[in-house]
């Protein structure tokens, strides 16, 4: 028997067959909700580039310090991870705590080819860049309201089905910024 932390979300991605099982979907559903509400997340995505940079790398120091059983900022920003000692275990359990906490999957092998925390931290920005891009709602320069008919309704579901956590937070929390402009 064993203890293990599991996004669940990202399980069902990996194994749709979950989503159907009245066993885990519960699980999923709760997940799904839990990591909507991050506040790692919430700081990032309001903050400008200089912080986001600042709040990654902080974050990173302090879960590979804990991770790696380090007090924090024993090492060097531009140390290799591999070379304070990261092992594939601990590679596992990092990317695990990133992708709860902030949102982006961050393959094992990227740790162990040696990055440091200013590369991973870079690393982490440009995904969440991308997610932002990705997730960037059509211009509409003609102010027309969004065709909200079954059809294109059905194709945004479809669409938003595709998108990570993260892209979804970000789209969110930018038509909940929108929104309050309009009014």
């Amino acid at each position: 028997m064993g203890v293990m932390r599991v996004n669940w979300a990202q399980w069902s991605d990996t194994f749709p067959a979950l989503r159907r099982s009245r066993r885990f979907a519960q699980l999923i559903d709760f997940d799904q909700k839990g990591s909507i509400t991050s506040s790692l997340r919430e700081m990032l995505i309001s903050a400008n580039p200089e912080e986001q940079r600042h709040i990654v790398i902080d974050f990173l120091v302090r879960q590979v310090s804990r991770v790696m059983q380090f007090v924090e900022y024993e090492f060097g920003l531009h140390t290799s991870v591999v070379e304070l000692g990261m092992d594939s275990i601990m590679a596992m359990e990092l990317s695990s705590i990133i992708v709860e906490e902030i949102g982006v999957t961050i393959p094992v092998m990227v740790f162990l080819g040696g990055p440091s925390i200013t590369d991973l931290a870079e690393y982490i920005l440009k995904k969440i860049q991308e997610a932002q891009q990705t997730s960037a709602p059509p211009a509409s320069s003609s102010g027309h309201k969004i065709d909200t008919t079954e059809e294109t309704t059905e194709l945004l579901a479809a669409k938003i089905e595709k998108l990570s956590d993260t892209e979804v937070d970000l789209l969110l929390n930018r038509l909940l910024a929108e929104g309050g402009e309009q009014e």
